[in-house]
């Protein structure tokens, strides 16, 4: 807590004044006050100085800082004609008033920040009955099996089924290049993906293909987000085949805004 008190504040005047070696010029100035920090034994400094205007109004101006003055909090109150209406005038700074910066600290140090579905990839990582294989072009990509039977029910029914991609352990995508099936695999793990390079509308087709329903809410709101002028056409045609109303309705108010003309149905 910081605290200065002027008494007779109505009557102080500039006559008052006196000069200091600051770019403040003539000013009233009190001695600074010293405060320390618990938790990390930092001191701060206060000063609480009046100046009067270039209009004749006084000033209060408080200025916080530590010892090497890397820093600084400075606070001006100002006070126009109703000062000699002010007998007393008492100040009083909390410090909690600016501790979200300069006291703020962590009850313990956690270095790592681990998620819960990357502790579960690693629970399944060197569990081989939870492994399985997407295969695209020349590259192939482990997964964990809950975490794609979650997303998809699609991949859960290929788990559970008498099917060849149980007995195999794998399944082989040929309807997409490996960077949109690398992509559906990261939204899966991740509930985002880093990089689109712009592939949205891919990302759509891939996720209807195998009903992961989060995927294709995903990858429409991009496609808005991301939205090019030369991809209105594309992006309505896809609205039609999938049967995206709200998106196609969408597009069709962008390009009127926009100028473009679309011309389809």
């Amino acid at each position: 807590m910081f605290s200065w008190t002027f008494n007779d504040f109505d009557k102080i005047s500039e006559d008052h004044l006196v000069e200091i070696e600051t770019f403040y010029g003539r000013c009233l100035i009190t001695s600074p006050i010293i405060a320390t920090d618990p938790l990390n034994d930092t001191k701060y400094h206060a000063t609480c100085r009046l100046q009067f205007g270039y209009q004749g109004d006084p000033d209060i101006v408080i200025e916080i800082w530590t010892k090497t003055r890397n820093k600084n909090i400075e606070m001006t109150f100002h006070f126009p004609d109703k000062r000699q209406l002010i007998k007393k005038l008492n100040i009083f700074l909390d410090v909690t008033t600016f501790s979200t910066k300069t006291f703020q600290r962590l009850p313990f140090h956690q270095p790592n920040k681990v998620k819960l579905n990357d502790e579960m990839k690693l629970m399944w990582k060197n569990d081989e009955s939870a492994e399985f294989a997407i295969k695209c072009e020349a590259k192939t990509f482990k997964i964990a099996k809950p975490i794609m039977a979650a997303r998809s029910p699609v991949f859960k029914k290929m788990f559970e089924a008498e099917m060849k991609e149980k007995f195999e352990n794998f399944v082989e995508i040929k309807e997409f290049a490996p960077k949109i099936v690398e992509k559906m695999i990261e939204f899966c793990e991740t509930d985002n993906i880093k990089d689109l390079e712009d592939s949205e509308d891919d990302l759509f087709k891939i996720a209807h293909l195998y009903q992961i329903q989060q995927l294709m809410y995903f990858a429409v709101e991009k496609m808005a987000e991301n939205i090019k002028n030369e991809k209105i056409v594309e992006y309505i045609q896809l609205a039609n085949l999938y049967d995206l109303h709200e998106f196609k309705d969408w597009c069709l108010q962008y390009a009127h805004r926009h100028g473009i003309d679309v011309n389809v149905n």
